[in-house]
């Protein structure tokens, strides 16, 4: 698989802007609209941030894995198990999202720099 230059730096914005774009759309609602559901079935405000939280998280340290080690083989659990922990669940949004926009940075202080090359690498993750 290859991947462009102008698709590295789309990648790169979106991971940039997400955390200040999340704080934008909630900026101005209270606690009970960040946690309710638009329609059954769909996910709160909070519920989207504590997904993206928990997949930061979990993935963070793969791809440090992943650009150390050839193919590592990793065991993980899902986002979506983790998300309902209580240390998610219980947060509030903004605890959440300056816990997800730590992660963010620290992720993006390692992809950066990376090379065309290095954005191809694998992983093996649960089977």
């Amino acid at each position: 698989m290859k991947i462009t230059p102008r698709e590295i730096e789309a990648h790169l914005a979106t991971l940039q802007s997400t955390p200040a774009v999340l704080s934008r759309v909630s900026s101005d609602l209270d606690d009970v609209t960040l946690r309710q559901r638009p329609q059954t079935g769909q996910w709160s405000l909070i519920e989207l941030l504590a997904h993206l939280s928990a997949c930061a998280e979990i993935w963070g340290d793969d791809i440090q894995e992943m650009l150390s080690c050839d193919i590592p083989t990793l065991t993980k659990p899902h986002p979506r198990g983790v998300m309902n922990e209580a240390r998610f669940r219980e947060r509030s949004f903004e605890g959440l999202l300056a816990s997800f926009a730590a992660l963010r940075n620290e992720l993006l202080r390692v992809i950066v720099p990376l090379e065309s090359a290095q954005w191809v690498r694998s992983a093996m993750i649960n089977g």
